[in-house]
């Protein structure tokens, strides 16, 4: 069984405030297993997404999910609120393609992918206008966020939150909300 989005026109969702996405996939787990995903077979194509934040899909615990050839465009409509968010976000899921996606607007949009969901993950480093990182996370540490510089030579970066260490290498996009560079695809 699939669950198929297609051929949708998604325009300046998600206003109330909250911090949502427009395709949220979040099976409402205290916690999930890595290689045990709720959620399977999502496939999320040909649609554009009209669009004044930045957070269009958000996943939780999916094995096969597939977002291709999606046009995302920021409208413009109205304040971003919350700036800060990728544009996708996938964690603890399996077996993800995310291929032939564009995006327009002032910044690049940014996809984040944590570990383990990187292990199966198929992305396209061609996809217009976007910016790639993978999360690895060393430990879990419940403290506010610290970041620190380990080399200065090569820009290497380990930054500690709430949710646990990220160390990412350096690439050719700079996010100075965290002090990071992630790897930008074209």
């Amino acid at each position: 069984m699939m669950f198929l989005i297609r051929n949708n026109i998604f325009y300046d969702c998600v206003y109330g405030g909250g911090k949502g996405s427009v395709i949220w996939i979040n099976p409402r787990m205290k916690q999930t297993l890595k290689d045990q995903p709720y959620e399977k077979n999502i496939v999320i194509e040909d649609n554009e997404f009209r669009t004044f934040d930045n957070s269009i899909l958000s996943a939780l615990s999916v094995d096969g999910l597939i977002f291709r050839n999606n046009k995302i465009i920021e409208s413009g409509t109205y304040p971003k609120l919350w700036p800060g968010l990728p544009v996708i976000e996938v964690r603890d899921g399996l077996n993800t393609l995310i291929q032939n996606n564009s995006f327009e607007g002032k910044e690049k949009a940014r996809i984040v992918i944590d570990e383990n969901s990187s292990r199966s993950l198929k992305i396209d480093k061609k996809q217009k206008g976007i910016c790639y990182r993978q999360e690895v996370r060393i430990l879990q540490l419940n403290v506010i966020r610290i970041s620190f510089f380990i080399l200065s030579i090569g820009l290497f970066t380990e930054s500690v939150t709430a949710s646990g260490l990220k160390a990412v290498k350096s690439g050719e996009w700079n996010d100075p909300t965290c002090g990071i560079r992630d790897e930008c695809l074209r």
